[in-house]
């Protein structure tokens, strides 16, 4: 009882309208209202909220439908990957064949181990890389121009 009376008293006293007809007026109608009335007052605050509500409940489609839209999407995709991916692995004339020359290489190839070559002739042609000579470098010569300071 106390409460009706407060929102009695709230509507006749700082012209705040009903709940039940904020929640019945347009955007446009609580956006004249709430110009009419001096900022920061209860009229204000009590239609600044109902606007509030009604943008949320806009932006609340919009996002319902854009979240709808992106699951489908998503799973439209889904769906694509997963059959390529099937026919890929399912499809005979898609197998990788090596070419012909791949083929030569390994049959005329051996891949068994190998024993190292011995061969002291030819390891005794390979000089040293530690018996080569360094290189000496070449005095520095000071032909150097002096600097010119300009004021």
């Amino acid at each position: 009882m106390s409460t009706e009376r407060e929102e009695i008293a709230n509507e006749v006293f700082h012209g705040i309208p009903s709940d039940e007809k904020l929640k019945s007026m347009s955007f446009s109608d609580l956006a004249v209202e709430c110009g009419d009335c001096p900022k920061d007052s209860p009229k204000f605050k009590v239609i600044e909220r109902e606007m509030k509500k009604h943008l949320a409940k806009v932006q609340a489609e919009i996002n319902l439908r854009n979240v709808l839209i992106g699951v489908c999407i998503g799973g439209l995709f889904t769906i694509i990957g997963a059959f390529l991916g099937w026919w890929l692995r399912t499809c005979p004339s898609c197998e990788q064949i090596p070419p012909a020359s791949a083929m030569q290489q390994m049959e005329n190839g051996s891949l068994g181990v190998q024993q190292p070559i011995r061969d002291v002739h030819f390891q005794s042609s390979i000089p040293a890389v530690s018996s080569q000579p360094k290189p000496v470098p070449s005095p520095v010569e000071n032909n150097a121009q002096p600097s010119q300071n300009h004021p």
